[in-house]
C-alpha cells in the first residue's frame, strides 16, 4: 500500500477515513449539483455495538468491524467511496445513483448482514445495522453540508424507530 492510501484510509477496515470523506463531498456534491447528476449517501451504525463490545470484548469488536467492512466492500459497487466515518458508523457515496436505487442497495446491504452468522466462541452472534439514506436532486438540499446532514437525520430516525431498519430522509 502506497504511503498516500495508508493517509487516506482506515488501517483496521481498509475503508476511507472521515478526514477524506469531508475532504472529497464538497466537490462531489457540486460536481452532481453542477451536471444534475444523482447522487446519494447511505450513513449506517451498527447496533448496540457498545454492548457488544462490553459482552464480547474490543478484539471480536474488531472482527465485527473489519466483517462489516469486508460485507460493505462485496455489497457496494466499486466506484462508490465507502468510509469508516466514526467507531461504529460507516458511510456509502454512491455517485450515479438515486432515491430508489440507494434504498434497495441500504436494504441489500442490511438484509445480509443480519443474515450472516458470526461465531464467537462458539456462538452464532447476529449484528445488525441501523441506515439513514438521502439523495440528491431533491430540492430541499442545497450544500454538502446538509447532505451528509440529512442522511444522518435519516439514520437517526432508524435508530429511534426500534433499530435495525433503513429510512430515506423527508423534510418535514
Amino acid at each position: 500500500m502506497s504511503l498516500k492510501q495508508d493517509a487516506i484510509t482506515d488501517g483496521l477496515t481498509g475503508l476511507y477515513i472521515l478526514k477524506y470523506f469531508t475532504l472529497r463531498i464538497p466537490a462531489e456534491f457540486d460536481r452532481a449539483k453542477r451536471y444534475n447528476m444523482k447522487l446519494s449517501c447511505i450513513m449506517m451504525d451498527i447496533d448496540h455495538f457498545k454492548h457488544f463490545n462490553d459482552t464480547y470484548g474490543h478484539e471480536q469488536g474488531n472482527v465485527v468491524l473489519k466483517g462489516f467492512a469486508a460485507l460493505m466492500k462485496e455489497t457496494f459497487r466499486k466506484s462508490d467511496m465507502l468510509v469508516r466515518y466514526g467507531g461504529e458508523e460507516f458511510c456509502a457515496l454512491l455517485p450515479g445513483v438515486g432515491r430508489g436505487e440507494a434504498f434497495e442497495s441500504a436494504e441489500r446491504f442490511r438484509r445480509k448482514l443480519q443474515s450472516l452468522p458470526i461465531i464467537i466462541s462458539g456462538q452464532d452472534v447476529r449484528v445488525t445495522v441501523s441506515i439513514g439514506v438521502v439523495s440528491f436532486p431533491d430540492t430541499y438540499i442545497d450544500s454538502a453540508q446538509d447532505f451528509v446532514a440529512y442522511a444522518d437525520k435519516a439514520l437517526y430516525e432508524a435508530k429511534n424507530g426500534g433499530r435495525n431498519k433503513t429510512v430515506y430522509y423527508a423534510k418535514k
